[in-house]
């Protein structure tokens, strides 16, 4: 469910300010709204030090082996810039590095000569360079001028030129580098090896990244301060703070402020404030979360938390989309592993348990089915529980009945949110016009008779959704109602996807060779969790969500509170 909300006005005088944030941050449940753009020395350096940090706890994590832990950190911000430092010389080095070997690219056919020869050739008095010659030129050297060829290279040679007597170089010389080929290659490899060092060195940093990650959270605390304290509207000797809070919480808030003399102001957000959302659901709905956040999906606070409808459901489609009970084992074997071996470092089981729930799904159906990675092989030795279910006509038809009892409960819900305004008719009329198309999904696809009452369902259908609630025709009613045909209609993914599930299996059970099966097998199982997200997740996100009405508009709700208090 949406936890209800209250909007809240605190007064603070301006010299108990860091006093009440202090309190306020301690309470842990106002999520404050900026009154202004918050500015200052202090946030932009909290900022740029948080910033240093976390760049150098994402470059320790990226390099993050099987090595002990440190303790504590004496100055965190002090490793951190140590780090950034590092950093900043690999990338300059490796940048000098690139130069350096196209300039070894370029100056290699030129044999190993070294810029300072030319240099004493010019301190003598004579003319030096470099030059790129063709055969006429080699015949037309003019007298004074003496040519040594260093390699050719098609009609072109590279040679050395030596003028002598005042006597002017007739062909143009290439811009010498600063050093020569072996020169290079001796600078390019002192600096790999000082890149080398820093790498060393940073890596050995790599046991005080839980030390630096407790550091980067107090430091995003403090930023999260100073926001808060730059973001309040200042009235004279006086500060405001806005924001909101529980309604359940909002009573210690209150007596905050009593305590403290605080001015405070608790009332019922607005129509038109943008008010952060909070579910909070019993502890079997709550497994679903790491869903909606890998979606990063919310309900607005003034939508509806389908999360019940969408855990039951997609928990059954998922069940459908693999539907072979030896994936569905592999995969809770799997993952299985990783908890036990990680299980003392993971805080939060929710995503663990919603795996062994989705892979338990997987098993349930292919036992209802008969699929053990694949169906053909089995046939005749393992029966599957529900034979029914191997009917292809049946089966399609279970699709658009999950399908048509889906869309229902959404419009369903709609009317239990609308009653008893007449609105709710249009939902009504929605209702009967969903199992309209159930039956007529049945009759056009799947060949069944089609029961002569249910024009007459329809036509209400229809007549309710012109009369109510404007009382005035849609032009686009038909194509409204041809769309709720084809949503019915979509649900048969879930057959489609399991079909092509097992015949995939059955193609890698087929194959002589042992390990191309297996690996078959296991991409087979990879497209399982691709066609999760792609149809599991779709068919309550758009189909059922566009039903409900529902537009995932939710911003989170995110509390002004200590480190510690972070989850």
């Amino acid at each position: 469910m949406i936890v209800p909300m209250k909007k809240v006005h605190l007064v603070v005088l301006e010299k108990d300010r860091t006093v009440a944030l202090e309190i306020l941050r301690g309470l842990g449940v106002v999520h404050v709204e900026p009154l202004k753009e918050p500015v200052g020395s202090a946030l932009d350096d909290a900022r740029h030090e948080a910033r240093v940090v976390a760049e150098a706890a994402a470059i320790l994590s990226s390099r993050k082996k099987a090595q002990a832990s440190c303790g504590d950190l004496p100055d965190g911000k002090a490793l951190a810039r140590e780090i950034d430092h590092c950093m900043h010389e690999i990338h300059a080095l490796k940048e000098e590095v690139v130069r350096l070997e196209a300039l070894i690219t370029r100056w290699a056919a030129w044999g190993d000569f070294s810029p300072s020869d030319l240099t004493v050739l010019h301190s003598r008095g004579l003319e030096a360079g470099l030059c790129e010659l063709t055969d006429a030129d080699l015949k037309e050297v003019p007298e004074g001028v003496t040519v040594e060829v260093l390699s050719r290279e098609g009609a072109r040679s590279r040679s050395l030129v030596i003028a002598a007597g005042g006597v002017q170089i007739p062909w143009a010389c290439l811009d010498i580098p600063d050093q020569g080929p072996e020169e290079m290659r001796r600078v390019r490899e002192e600096k790999l090896c000082r890149i080398g060092e820093l790498e060393k060195k940073i890596d050995a940093q790599v046991p005080y990244l839980p030390a630096l990650q407790k550091v980067l959270a107090v430091l995003e605390g403090e930023v999260a301060f100073h926001e808060v304290a730059g973001g309040m509207s200042a009235e004279g000797p006086l500060l405001v703070l806005r924001g909101f809070v529980p309604a359940p919480e909002s009573s210690r808030v209150r007596e905050a402020a009593q305590k403290q003399g605080w001015a405070i102001l608790l009332e019922d957000p607005a129509e038109a404030d943008a008010v952060p959302t909070l579910l909070k659901n019993p502890a079997w709905i709550e497994f679903l979360r790491p869903v909606l956040n890998i979606l990063s999906i919310l309900p607005g606070y003034r939508e509806v938390d389908i999360s019940p409808v969408f855990f039951i459901f997609f928990v059954i489609f998922v069940g459908m989309l693999i539907g072979d009970a030896g994936y569905g084992a592999v995969v809770a074997l799997i993952f299985g592993g990783v908890h036990i071996a990680s299980a003392s470092r993971i805080k939060d089981h929710a995503f663990f348990i919603l795996v062994y729930l989705l892979c338990g799904a997987a098993i349930l159906w292919g036992v209802l089915t008969g699929v053990y990675f694949g169906q053909a092989w089995v046939t005749g030795t393992l029966k599957p529980l529900v034979p029914w279910l191997n009917d292809t006509k049946n089966i399609q038809e279970l699709c658009f009945l999950i399908g048509a009892v889906h869309l229902s409960i959404a419009h369903l819900w709609r009317i239990a949110l609308k009653w008893p305004s007449l609105d709710c008719l249009v939902d009504v009329g929605w209702l009967l016009i969903v199992w309209v198309m159930f039956f007529a999904a049945r009759f056009y696809i799947l060949g069944y008779p089609l029961a002569s009452p249910l024009i007459y369902v329809l036509v209400a259908g229809v007549a309710l959704l012109l009369f109510f609630p404007k009382f005035k025709v849609d032009p686009l009613l038909p194509l409204q109602v041809i769309n709720m045909f084809t949503d019915v209609v979509s649900y048969i993914r879930l057959f489609a996807v399991g079909l092509a599930t097992v015949a995939v299996a059955d193609a890698a059970n087929s194959m002589g060779n042992i390990p191309a099966a297996v690996i078959l097998h296991a991409l087979n199982i990879s497209l399982c969790g691709l066609a999760i997200m792609v149809h599991g997740v779709r068919l309550n996100v758009l189909e059922f969500s566009s039903h409900m009405g529902l537009e995932w508009s939710g911003r989170t709700y995110q509390p002004f509170k200590d480190v510690e208090k972070v989850s």
